[in-house]
Order: structure tokens, then C-alpha cells, then sequence
């Protein structure tokens, strides 16, 4: 029998097997993770094919995804769209909506004018996708981009959102739709909450933002002639101006304060993608200082 002799070449075949062994794990744990990612639906529109998924190719070379300015919101907008529990939060609140609406209901006089106030971005309509968009091209939020979105007309219903009104429109309970869109997104709004059949869709009943971003005085309009039931949003703001002022414990405080309000009279909404809550790590860039840079308010929800 011949004697095996193992030469350095022979090690070196060996020590090539198991290098790409690792090599191949490896490759296989980005993939997953690239896959992960490459579920979130975007908008192309601004950019060609509205809502598709982007594909994994986007996380390679240069200016693909992993190069991205905005890829703080990878994990927020993967999240909102991928998540079960944030459907069930959504289906939550409108169900404890439903509630007090009954309750309310029952304790005023019948000929009383009855409303609701609600705000529409991640609340009733879902542009996740245009925040999608932010992270694949890098861009920050602009009043123009955001307005090339919402012409398209494209936001999703979120969920329990159409059925909640028009249980409350079935209750003679008007609706009022108080938003920090533009007054120039008019029209495209009210084509796109007619698209899915939400009620009250006309002038008389959406107010949009014209010279400033709080809604006080567009809720004491609605007040005037109606019993305010219920106000509802993703914005503490969305609820009352006394939420404005976060001072340096990002609203903890105040919240804590009007805690017996939540599932009251207010009912809030989960939009971990952005809003008021970001301002206050802007008041802490001293803190933060790597986010201080990426951060790109949008006060559309405000």
C-alpha cells in the first residue's frame, strides 16, 4: 500500500475548502438580510413603477441602498408595512374608537351636531411607500416630492380606517378631516379618500393647512357647531396644541399628565417613521449627534 504524503499544496487545497465554506455561510446570512430589506414597497413615480418591491440588486456597489442617507428608516418602514402588530394596533384603535363613539353617543342629547376630528397621513392613508422612496434614492423629504406622491393619487387605506367612519357617518355622526397637507393637495386628497370610500369627502368637511402648522383654530371652527366625540391621529399635536411643547423630556411628561385622555377622547396611532417626536432629538444633537444629520421632519402629520 502507498504511503499518503501530505505536501503543502495538499494543506493548501484543504485550508481553500474551508475558507470558501466560510465564505459561503456568509454570503448566505447577507443574502437573508439583503431579502429582508428588499421587501419594502416603494414608489416610483418621481423615479417609474409605483409600488414594487425593491429588488435585492439595489444593495449592491455604489448608491445602492447600504449607501443611503435615509437608511435610519429601513427598520421603521419595514415595520410599518411588514408587521402584524401594526395592523392589529390600527384594528385596536378604531375597535376602542367604536366604543366611545357608542358611549359618547348615548350620553348626548340626540339633536346634538355630533363629530369626529381625524387626520389623514398614517392615520386613514398610508404613504409608507414614499418613505421608501427616501431610503432608496437618498433623498431628504421635500414639499415638492411629497406633493408629486400624494398627486399620484396611490395611498393605501389603513386598516379598520374606512370601516370606523362610516360607522360613525351611519351614527349621523359627521366627520372632519384636519390635516397639515398643503391647500394645493386639495383635490388629490379628496380623489384619494374617495377612492376608498371614506365619508364626508368634500370642502365643507377637510381643512387643510394654509398659513400655520397648528391645528387649533381648525379644530375651535369644527367646535363652534359641533360636540367634538373623539380626535384621532398618529400626532399628539393631531389632539391638542398643549402637546406642542416637548421641553427636554420629549413630552414624557405632558403625557403623563393627560394619560386618562388616551383611549378616551384620544385615540392615537403608531407612525414610528416620523413626526413631532423627531424634534426632540434635534433639541439633543449634543446628545445625538449622528442623527442630528438625518433627520428630515415632515409636518404634512403635524
Amino acid at each position: 500500500m502507498k504511503k499518503l504524503i501530505f505536501t503543502p499544496l495538499y494543506f493548501s487545497f484543504i485550508q481553500l475548502g474551508l475558507i470558501s465554506i466560510i465564505l459561503i455561510l456568509l454570503t448566505g446570512s447577507c443574502i437573508r438580510d439583503k431579502t429582508e430589506v428588499s421587501e419594502i414597497t416603494t414608489s416610483d413615480t418621481i423615479f417609474p413603477s409605483l409600488s414594487r418591491p425593491v429588488v435585492r440588486d439595489r444593495w449592491e456597489g455604489v448608491g445602492g441602498w447600504a449607501s443611503s442617507s435615509n437608511e435610519h428608516l429601513v427598520m421603521s418602514v419595514l415595520w410599518y408595512q411588514k408587521s402584524a402588530e401594526m395592523r392589529a394596533l390600527y384594528y385596536q384603535a378604531y375597535n376602542i374608537a367604536r366604543l366611545m363613539l357608542n358611549k359618547y353617543i348615548a350620553e348626548l342629547d340626540s339633536s346634538a351636531k355630533k363629530a369626529i376630528i381625524i387626520d389623514i397621513d398614517e392615520t386613514l392613508l398610508n404613504n409608507s411607500p414614499f418613505e421608501a422612496k427616501l431610503i432608496e434614492t437618498g433623498e431628504p423629504y421635500t414639499p415638492e416630492t411629497w406633493k408629486q406622491w400624494t398627486d399620484l393619487v396611490n395611498a393605501e387605506a389603513l386598516p379598520g380606517a374606512v370601516e370606523f367612519l362610516n360607522y360613525a357617518a351611519s351614527k349621523n355622526v359627521e366627520v372632519f378631516y384636519i390635516s397639515n397637507r398643503k391647500i394645493n393637495e386639495l383635490k388629490s386628497t379628496m380623489i384619494n379618500l374617495n377612492k376608498h370610500n371614506f365619508p364626508y369627502v368634500d370642502k365643507n368637511h377637510i381643512f387643510l393647512k394654509t398659513d400655520e402648522i397648528c391645528k387649533k383654530k381648525r379644530r375651535e371652527k369644527v367646535a363652534k357647531d359641533y360636540e367634538i366625540l373623539l380626535l384621532i391621529g398618529d400626532n399628539l399635536m393631531d389632539f391638542s396644541e398643549i402637546f406642542e411643547n416637548r421641553s427636554d423630556d420629549f413630552g414624557f411628561g405632558i403625557v403623563d399628565k393627560h394619560k386618562e385622555k388616551f383611549g378616551n377622547r384620544f385615540i392615537i396611532l403608531p407612525n414610528p417613521m416620523y413626526g413631532a417626536w423627531e424634534k426632540g432629538l434635534k433639541r439633543k444633537k449634543e446628545k445625538y449627534p449622528p442623527l442630528e444629520e438625518k433627520i428630515m421632519t415632515n409636518d404634512n402629520d403635524q
